[in-house]
């Protein structure tokens, strides 16, 4: 007997699906996903007011400077940890999961829900970045549909370096990608959720390609974190994420040099009614978790490495976990005419 919301094709336990309601969105909804992933119009419309209120401080007063730079000054230093979070923060990140499921049309299944939900905290591997990896708000605690994990989405360092952007994406249940506080998370039993193939990945995307290509070869570093933790890997992939943006990248060695160094692509991307750096199309997203590999805890040389050999043959499943997933679903959920190519 099929689970509810599997299909007798594949077999999948559907957690939700909110796709239908890309057509009903309000204005707050459109409002709390702008206080999400807006930042890259408001913040520097924010500094450009900051600076207009500081040249005019002596023909005006210096209230309209004052009231600008204290939330800036305060949000840059103030802690990210939860326990600091105010309640307010916490409810508006709740929130604006809640407008992001109904933006995005949130669809969500399990290969193997009973299995993803008893392996003990894991880690989960999420593909394609595409221009943001925006569908990693799917496992959000908020959501609740992750059950027996407490997760956290894991997106560039830089996102936490602008002052309020940083504490929005704490309240969102996202922090930094950084290895030490990954770390910091495996060892107080949360599960991450990761897109392995980082800033590389992006810069090797055709606008209007029917490839899909993950850049995954020379990603071993989640592969080696599992191994020394003992932590199963939760490969998890998402269709139609190429319709959120469209974009041009800079492709100078210079441009991604410094694309690098700052923690994102190179690019140019347009949003909402072609505007640039606006935020995201409502997208229907159809996001399918994959098998749990298991990996157990194993064991460094005297160099402080583990064998290359284990390491290739985990890495290799995890490839594998993707290109299942993309291979079975790619004709039901709209990417029949894709193909998808690792390197």
């Amino acid at each position: 007997m099929l689970r509810k919301g599997s299909s007798p094709k594949n077999k999948l336990f559907e957690a939700c699906n909110y796709s239908s309601e890309v057509e009903n969105l309000t204005l707050v909804d459109y409002m709390y996903v702008y206080i999400w992933i807006g930042w890259f119009q408001s913040v520097p419309f924010l500094f450009f007011l900051l600076g207009c209120a500081y040249f005019y401080r002596e023909e005006v007063t210096y209230w309209p400077f004052l009231t600008l730079a204290t939330p800036i000054f305060v949000s840059y230093f103030a802690p990210l940890e939860e326990r600091f979070q105010p309640t307010w923060g916490l409810s508006l990140g709740k929130r604006i999961m809640e407008s992001a499921k109904k933006y995005f049309g949130l669809h969500l299944l399990f290969v193997d829900k009973n299995a993803v939900e008893n392996t003990g905290p894991a880690m989960f591997l999420i593909e394609p970045h595409d221009v943001m990896p925006v569908s990693l708000f799917c496992f959000s605690d908020f959501l609740g549909y992750n059950k027996g994990h407490k997760n956290r989405g894991c997106i560039s360092g830089a996102a936490f370096s602008a002052p309020l952007m940083r504490h929005v994406y704490s309240w969102a249940s996202a922090t930094s990608v950084s290895k030490r506080n990954v770390r910091r998370l495996m060892d107080a039993g949360i599960s991450p959720t990761i897109c392995p193939g980082g800033v590389q990945e992006v810069t090797l995307m055709k606008d209007g390609s029917k490839e899909c290509i993950l850049f995954l070869k020379k990603h071993q570093g989640a592969i080696r974190l599992a191994m020394d933790y003992g932590r199963p890997i939760v490969p998890t992939f998402t269709f139609g994420q190429r319709g959120t943006w469209s974009f041009r990248i800079l492709r100078s060695s210079l441009a991604q040099w410094v694309g690098r160094k700052l923690g994102f692509a190179p690019m140019v991307f347009f949003g909402l009614g072609g505007i640039p750096f606006a935020i995201p199309k409502p997208t229907p997203l159809t996001v399918v978790v994959g098998k749990p590999i298991t990996i157990p805890k194993h064991e460094k040389d005297k160099d402080g490495q583990f064998d290359q050999k284990a390491v290739d043959e985990y890495h290799q499943a995890v490839i594998d976990g993707f290109i299942e997933i993309f291979d079975d679903h790619k004709e039901e959920f709209g990417m029949a005419d894709h193909t998808l190519v690792i390197v």
